[in-house]
């Protein structure tokens, strides 16, 4: 598969090493995620209607207070869906990039924190 690159990717775009069934997980990794910030955005739209005559906008309301806080954790696990799916195709196909490893990391005294 590395050999043939994906449609509008250039050769050396490190997506090319993945294979069909990896990057069809990473699609649905962000798909997750677009559910993790729509479910957010859902629950807090809910509250701002069932609160009896609210003077603030509804951006006024999500830029501000709790709503703010749980869109900003809804963010935040969207990323981490997405980031963890990713890394772990990477490091499926060999990939997990420098400074990641336990062996880079005796060899050269640093980075391995985040394998």
């Amino acid at each position: 598969m590395a050999d043939i690159p994906l449609p509008g990717l250039v050769p050396t775009d490190p997506r090319n090493i993945l294979s069909e069934a990896a990057r069809r997980r990473i699609s649905d990794a962000h798909a997750d995620a677009d559910l993790i910030r729509t479910r957010a955005l859902a629950e807090i739209e809910a509250r701002y209607r069932s609160e009896p005559d609210s003077d603030e906008s509804f951006f006024e309301y999500l830029t501000t207070g709790q709503a703010a806080i749980e869109l900003a954790e809804a963010k935040v696990q969207a990323a981490r869906t997405v980031l963890s799916v990713v890394r772990d195709e990477f490091r499926a196909a060999g990939k997990s990039g420098p400074g990641t490893s336990p062996d880079h990391a005796r060899r050269t005294g640093i980075g391995g924190q985040f394998s």
